[in-house]
């Protein structure tokens, strides 16, 4: 069970290391979309409009409390996202909010574990 958790979480963080690259080096508009509603999302469920309690990833859900972070560091790369049409610099601060997410998700998941 535990190796099966590890694999899906190292899954997770790798694709969340690939959005903050993504965001880095091909910026759009969509994508500001895409993370505006993924930090919606997150908001939601954070504040319980929607319900998940338990995840195929890692079983009950210890996160629940982190999940206004995830949201506010989504809701931040969305809107550098947006701004980097006028501004290239902003860009790069959607990819550091996105960046300090992966840190805050990799050092919780170690607190959790106690490891």
């Amino acid at each position: 069970m535990l190796e099966s958790f590890r694999g899906k979480f190292i899954v997770c963080l790798s694709v969340r290391c690939l959005l903050a690259l993504w965001a880095l080096y091909f910026p759009s508009i969509y994508l500001a979309y895409a993370f505006l509603l993924l930090s919606l999302t997150w908001a939601a469920m954070w504040i319980g409009i929607f319900k998940r309690d338990y995840g195929a990833e890692a079983g009950a859900i210890w996160w629940q409390q982190l999940r206004i972070y995830h949201a506010s560091s989504y809701f931040v790369a969305a809107l550098s996202l947006l701004l980097a049409e006028k501004d290239a610099v902003m860009a790069k601060l959607a990819y550091y909010a996105l960046v300090s997410d992966v840190c805050m998700g990799f050092l919780a998941q170690r607190q959790h574990r106690g490891a």
